[in-house]
């Protein structure tokens, strides 16, 4: 008899186990909150999109032309980040500036990767928590300023499932 959830069980494991062979692709993450009554699209949050393609030895930048943008209601403030693989650069407010060795020694390739840590329960196997994180380092102040947000990034989900299958009552809020 074959166990409920294990072609999904496996499915993830094998995903997770192949997470470091993404070597490029299209990104897009959005991440916004807004009431229920806001526009499609609309709210507080963030937006980073564009191609990319790691590095391939130690030490080597990306291929990327990621735009980030800050998103607050219906106004959008986008800051680019272009890598040739050799040479970098930051476009903020249409105005480009190549950024020096020294500034982008923080985004060539090293020994670390994403992480990726998922978490099931010993015996039921049911999911407690997926955490997944990817880190763009800049470390220098002035290309730090020049980046606003994008600088230092870490893009992360995470999800946690507690108390698994147990009751939830939820108590009449009281007016007054």
């Amino acid at each position: 008899m074959r166990r409920r959830g294990s072609a999904g069980e496996k499915a993830l494991g094998d995903t997770e186990a192949k997470l470091d062979e993404i070597r490029s692709g299209r990104l897009s993450l959005r991440l916004l909150a807004s009431s229920v009554d806001a526009p499609e699209g609309q709210g507080t949050g963030f937006q980073v999109e564009g191609p990319f393609a790691v590095g391939k030895a130690k030490g080597s930048l990306p291929v990327a032309d990621l735009r980030y943008t800050r998103v607050t209601g219906s106004q959008r403030r986008t800051t680019r980040f272009l890598s040739t693989g050799s040479a970098a650069f930051v476009e903020v407010d249409g105005r480009t500036t190549r950024l020096t060795d020294q500034q982008v020694a923080g985004l060539r390739v090293d020994e670390e990767g994403p992480t990726v840590e998922v978490v099931t329960g010993k015996e039921d196997r049911l999911l407690r928590r997926a955490d997944v994180s990817v880190t763009l380092a800049v470390v220098d102040p002035r290309v730090r300023d020049a980046l606003g947000d994008l600088a230092g990034a870490r893009l992360r989900m995470a999800l946690d499932v507690a108390e698994i299958n147990r009751p939830v009552q939820v108590a009449d809020p009281k007016s007054g």
